[in-house]
This record gives structure tokens, C-alpha cells and sequence, in this order.
């Protein structure tokens, strides 16, 4: 049988490395090693001490992106939006970086804002980029008061696109720094006019990664980073200049936090629909249980006590539920206005301003309308949250 064509010969060995390099993926990712896979991604990423190979760094990424590395779903968020190895998926891509900000990663946290910032996947929405933005400044511990020229610096330094190109417009910005922040708007998702696609966006500060055996140490350099942009006349020209700002006074003991009317308003129309279920469904089943006790039976669990029905229900359907769409603090904050609410139904009550059939019933309803109230105003400063959209 004849020797096998050189051509023929290198395409079976470079099968036969892929095929190597998956059934290695394949054995990291059942046994959930996610170190591991990081690793690997890395050393391919690099090229240091196995070929450079990009498609299997992807590979590796992807496997510890599906075992829920935050790490490996920003990573992979980067291969799709800058659609070198793979055709250019904003969907993918913020859907991974979605994943990895809800898990704290802040970069991934920046880049879902500069999506709702700049329309990428998202519909363009400045509100949302604002709570995305506050949010990527607190996991970062970013300090400074809104609206002062340090926490706009802080902010462009993470790469927060609305940031960068404010400051890169400012007069008073020198070419280095300028190029400097148009380079961070590139690489964390803004398109200049004229270009299809971002620059890639740099994977540093992936953190440190475990050996994996038989390979050597991987690098925390990213090869695989773009060189120096060049600054961009037509961006400098995209950039929106930062109004001329006084001299920032000192803030007073307590600030109102900045109203965010439309994601407020989102998660109160999900608390409105607790609710309903809650309260018709509670008063449908006391009305069911009282009959049942006044025909001489039992109900599950409240035994006699029909009257425990209504609050048990409220409570389960139309209170608990808020958690999912509220910030914990402003959930508890609204139930302290609860409280006063049921408090001021009970004394009505005993004041002979009896509104429904009994006490515990008015003292629920009335406690109900505190929560509602509570709800809708503290989910509108701040309280609720961006998943809640």
C-alpha cells in the first residue's frame, strides 16, 4: 500500500491533535474541572509550551463558561463580540456577560451597561446603562460621588464607554490620555463609524490559573490582545462634550438616590401581580374555609382558625415573591411601612372604623396596601433590580 501524500498526512495529524485536545476538554468538563479548563484556555490562548491555537482555547472556555465560571463566560463573551474565531453573536455575547455579571464579574458588569448604552443587542437605554453603571461602580469600590470629575475618571478607567468618550471630548485632555480612553471605548464595545466590528476586547485580568499536568505554567499575559489603537478623529467627533460643572459641594448627611422611573415601574407591575394573587386568592380561600368550619370541619393547617387563612396566603402569594424583583434592603424597608400599615388597620379597627368582616382581615388588607406603597417607592430609587427589566 503506497505512503500516504504529505498533504493527506498533515491533515491526519492535525485531526488527530484536535481530536486530542476535545477528548482532554471532554475529560476536564465531566470531571468539573474548572481550574483545569482555564488553564488550558490559557495555554492555548498564549501558545506557550503547546501551538497556539485559538479555536481550542475557545473550546476550553466555552466548557468552563457551561460549568458556570464567570471568568470563562466573560471570556467567551470577548470571542463573540469581537468574532475573530467565531462570527461576530452580540446575543451570545451579552447573554454571557450577563451570566458572568450576575455573578459579580466586574468587567462583565461594565460591558452589559455599554450594551444598554451604545444598542448593542439591547434597544439603546440610558436608564439601564445608569444602573448597570452604578452597579459595575460598587463591585469595583469605586467611591467617589456621582457626577464629580474623579468618579467619571474612576468609571472611564474601568471602561465604561459613556465615561471615556466624555473625557476624551473635554478640551482640556491631552493626546495620550485621549488616545488612551478612545482605545478603552474600542475595546469595550463601541464601533466607530465606518467599522464592522470592535476591536477585540482585552482578556487580562482573567486572575490566576491552576497547571494542568503535562502542560507548562501558563502565562497571565494575553497574547492574544490587540496592539495600541490609534485614536479616531470621527470618534472624538462622536463623543459628547460634559457640560461646564460648579464646584461640587459637599453632599448633605442623606441623599436621595437618583429615580429610575422605568425600571421601578417594570418591577412594580410584577409586584401588582403578586399581590392580586395573593389577595383574591386569599380571600377566596377564607371565604371557602369558613364555611368549611361553620359546617363544624377542620381546614389543613389553620385547624379552626379560618381567619389565619387570608394573611398565611398574602404572605406565601403576594409578599414573599417581591424578593425575586427587589433589592433586600428595600424589601425590608417596604415591610417596615407594611407594619405601620397593619398597625393603622388594627387601630382603626378598634376605633370602630371596621372596613371588612373582621380584624385580622382589615389589619392584612391595610398591611398589603403598606407593602404595595413601600414597594413602588424605594423600587423606583434604587430598589429594585436591573434583572427585573
Amino acid at each position: 500500500m503506497p505512503d500516504p501524500k504529505p498533504e493527506e498526512a498533515e491533515a491526519s495529524s492535525e485531526e488527530s491533535g484536535a481530536s486530542e485536545v476535545e477528548e482532554l476538554i471532554a475529560t476536564l468538563r465531566s470531571a468539573n474541572d474548572v481550574d483545569g479548563l482555564l488553564a488550558l484556555a490559557k495555554q492555548y490562548r498564549s501558545g506557550q509550551g503547546v501551538p497556539r491555537d485559538m479555536h481550542a482555547c475557545l473550546l476550553a472556555y466555552t466548557a468552563a463558561a457551561e460549568l458556570g465560571s464567570p471568568v470563562a463566560q466573560h471570556a467567551v463573551g470577548l470571542f463573540h463580540l469581537n468574532g475573530s474565531v467565531v462570527g461576530r453573536d452580540d446575543k451570545t455575547a451579552a447573554a454571557q456577560f450577563r451570566a458572568a455579571a450576575d455573578q459579580g464579574h466586574v468587567a462583565s458588569k461594565v460591558l452589559v451597561a455599554n450594551f444598554y448604552e451604545l444598542g448593542i443587542h439591547y434597544r439603546a437605554d440610558a436608564s439601564k446603562a445608569d444602573v448597570w453603571y452604578r452597579n459595575a461602580a460598587r463591585a469595583a469600590g469605586v467611591e467617589d460621588e456621582p457626577g464629580t470629575p474623579e468618579h467619571a475618571q474612576a468609571m472611564a478607567d474601568l471602561g465604561a464607554v459613556r465615561y471615556c468618550l466624555e473625557i476624551a471630548s473635554l478640551p482640556g485632555t491631552n493626546d495620550d490620555e485621549k488616545a488612551r480612553l478612545l482605545k478603552l471605548a474600542k475595546t469595550y464595545g463601541h464601533r466607530p463609524e465606518g467599522e464592522g466590528r470592535p476591536s477585540a476586547a482585552s482578556l487580562d485580568g482573567l486572575g490566576p490559573l491552576s497547571r494542568v499536568p503535562g502542560l507548562s505554567t501558563p502565562v497571565e499575559q494575553d497574547s492574544a490582545t490587540p496592539g495600541p489603537v490609534k485614536a479616531d478623529a470621527k470618534l472624538a467627533a462622536e463623543a459628547k462634550p460634559i457640560p461646564e460643572k460648579k464646584p461640587a459641594r459637599k453632599p448633605a448627611a442623606s441623599v436621595l438616590p437618583k429615580a429610575n422611573v422605568g425600571l421601578g415601574a417594570t418591577a412594580f407591575a410584577y409586584t401588582l401581580v403578586f399581590m392580586a394573587v395573593g389577595i383574591v386568592g386569599g380571600h377566596l380561600l377564607d371565604h371557602f374555609a369558613r364555611e368549611k368550619v361553620a359546617n363544624g370541619e377542620a381546614v389543613p393547617v389553620v385547624g379552626t382558625h379560618a381567619e389565619l387563612i387570608l394573611p398565611i396566603v398574602v404572605g406565601a402569594l403576594a409578599l414573599l415573591p417581591n424578593m425575586l424583583v427587589y433589592r433586600r434592603a428595600a424589601f425590608f424597608r417596604a415591610a417596615l411601612v407594611s407594619a405601620a400599615a397593619g398597625i393603622a388597620g388594627n387601630v382603626l379597627w378598634e376605633m370602630g372604623q371596621r372596613f371588612l368582616e373582621n380584624v385580622i382581615m382589615q389589619t392584612t388588607d391595610f398591611a398589603a396596601g403598606g407593602m404595595l406603597l413601600g414597594l413602588l417607592v424605594f423600587g423606583i430609587f434604587g430598589g429594585a433590580k436591573p434583572g427585573s427589566r
